[in-house]
């Protein structure tokens, strides 16, 4: 048998640290770290943000192009940035001469 361990730290700055042994009690764990580092991933997700070019940002982990990711084409895209959030468009942030959607915009304009 081994033991495992598991160190939280709580949002008081505490750190709690936790001593289990056996299979179970490992699996237990593998479960958690799966859990977090879903949460992370699901994290990093919202974060992302998207752009009317042509071409993906380099260096990205994912495919910037709101049209990608939207499935919309340009044109009706441009409407729905142009109308904005008040008159049933998409919310979003002008970047000098670029229009910026974040995920969370594109997952509240297709009610999700």
């Amino acid at each position: 048998m081994h033991n495992a361990q598991l160190t939280l730290t709580l949002t008081s700055g505490q750190i709690l640290a936790v001593t289990l042994n056996g299979a179970a009690e490992t699996r237990v764990l593998i479960e958690i770290a799966a859990a977090i580092a879903a949460a992370k991933a699901a994290e990093e997700v919202k974060c992302r943000t998207y752009h009317m070019g042509d071409k993906p940002t380099a260096g990205r982990n994912y495919d910037d192009r709101l049209t990608i990711r939207t499935g919309v084409g340009k044109t009706k895209l441009r409407e729905l940035l142009e109308a904005g959030p008040v008159r049933g468009g998409l919310r979003r942030v002008r970047a000098g001469d670029k229009w910026l959607v974040s995920e969370l915009a594109v997952r509240e304009f297709f009610g999700d």
